[in-house]
Formats: C-alpha cells, structure tokens, sequence
C-alpha cells in the first residue's frame, strides 16, 4: 500500500487507488469547474495532471 502521508504528486493514481471510473469522474470535474479539457487517458499521476491544468489556464497548452 502507499503511503498517502508524504508526496504522492508522482505516484501513479492506479496505485493511489483510482480506477478508470475515478479518472472520469476526475476529468468531469475539472471541466465543470474549471473549463478545462483533460481527458482521462491522459491522467497518469496528480502532479501530472496539475501541470496539465496549469498549462492549459495559462495557454501553454492549448
């Protein structure tokens, strides 16, 4: 099991414990709340992810 008290920035979510389902519901939430598109096949750890959303607020990767 992971240890969830230090960083997990760079853990993978599959061994943080989210399936595909979570990564969908994940995705469908940062396009609700913050209009951006991050599709869940491109989710790979939360630290990823965030610099994905900060890309694409800031325009870098749009």
């Amino acid at each position: 099991m992971t240890d969830l008290n230090g960083d997990i920035a760079d853990i993978a979510f599959d061994e943080l414990g989210y399936d595909s389902l979570a990564l969908l519901e994940l995705s469908a939430r940062i396009k609700q709340t913050l209009g951006v598109d991050i599709p869940e096949s491109d989710m790979r750890t939360p630290g990823g992810t965030l610099r994905m959303i900060n890309d694409r607020v800031s325009g870098a990767g749009a």
